[in-house]
């Protein structure tokens, strides 16, 4: 009884297997970091009911850009102007914490179809997507937001 075991393709197979997984993991991973960087990107902007204040926050509900009207001088008292301020800033803060909650869901979707994201081997890439960044502090009309 003679066994012919083509050792070569059984190589062959095995290999474009683990070519295949790489290739898989690494577009995940590629999916995952531009959400990612879609989330940090985000800015939100509120303005009060008479229209008079602005306010822009970045992803992590800081402000980024304050517009007052001239008018705002002769509405409000210093200290209800600054309360109206306050309001209208905790409103745009909550819609940049909304869309970044968007995003993170689609970021843990992806990595809750995924064993390859929790395991202990997974490698820096993996790790690095963990790693919170630091989110823009520029202008909302910035060329750096521009280019997200």
């Amino acid at each position: 009884m003679e066994f012919n075991i083509d050792l070569d393709a059984i190589r062959r197979q095995a290999i474009q297997e683990v070519e295949d997984n790489m290739s898989s993991i690494q577009e995940k991973i590629a999916r995952v970091a531009a959400v990612r960087e879609e989330a940090l990107a985000i800015t939100a902007s509120a303005v009060s009911r008479d229209q008079l204040i602005e306010v822009w926050v970045n992803s992590a509900g800081t402000t980024i850009r304050l517009q007052l009207d001239r008018d705002v001088y002769r509405e409000y008292e210093p200290e209800a102007l600054a309360a109206e301020i306050l309001h209208v800033t905790q409103a745009a803060a909550r819609t940049a914490q909304e869309r970044v909650a968007e995003k993170l869901a689609l970021i843990r979707a992806e990595a809750a179809s995924d064993a390859t994201f929790s395991s202990p081997t997974a490698g820096p890439e993996l790790a690095d997507l963990s790693q919170m960044k630091v989110p823009s502090m520029s202008d909302p009309d910035s060329d750096e937001r521009r280019k997200s």
